[in-house]
């Protein structure tokens, strides 16, 4: 498989396995916004204490990367951890969904890298249409 930096995404879509070529992303490291600080937070209090503290771990050594397209893939870097090469990414067992400014259901899937670390967040809006603006209230979990 190449490379994330050659600008391929591997996404899991209900079994099938997509590839996403040349996606628009951009790579300005920023610090995480509230909406995906509250997302992880969310995410580690319904996991297992042992894995629920390597996330919180995680998220306080997070930066983003890197999004893709309209922001429904955000990429980490956890300070002082160097990613091995590709092998794979998961989600953690946990499962979450959420509305869009305009009343979209989202699915919101978390994946961890091959060594069990933050890796990913991804937003999947079934409708036509961007995302437009993620209501963290209505998060919920399944």
């Amino acid at each position: 498989m190449a490379p994330a930096s050659m600008g391929l995404a591997l996404s899991h879509h209900i079994g099938a396995i997509n590839f996403i070529a040349s996606v628009p992303r951009k790579t300005d490291m920023r610090a995480l916004n509230d909406l995906e600080r509250g997302i992880i937070l969310a995410f580690a209090e319904r996991m297992e204490s042992k894995a629920a503290n390597g996330l919180m771990e995680d998220l306080n050594l997070a930066s983003v990367r890197e999004t893709r397209s309209n922001e429904e893939c955000i990429i980490f870097e956890l300070r002082g951890y160097e990613r091995p090469p590709y092998r794979g990414q998961h989600s953690y067992p946990v499962h979450a969904d959420l509305m869009d400014g305009d009343g979209a259901q989202i699915d919101v899937i978390l994946y961890a890298d091959a060594n069990n670390r933050l890796f990913e967040l991804e937003f999947i809006r079934w409708e036509d249409g961007d995302l437009v603006g993620l209501r963290l209230e209505t998060l919920s979990f399944y």
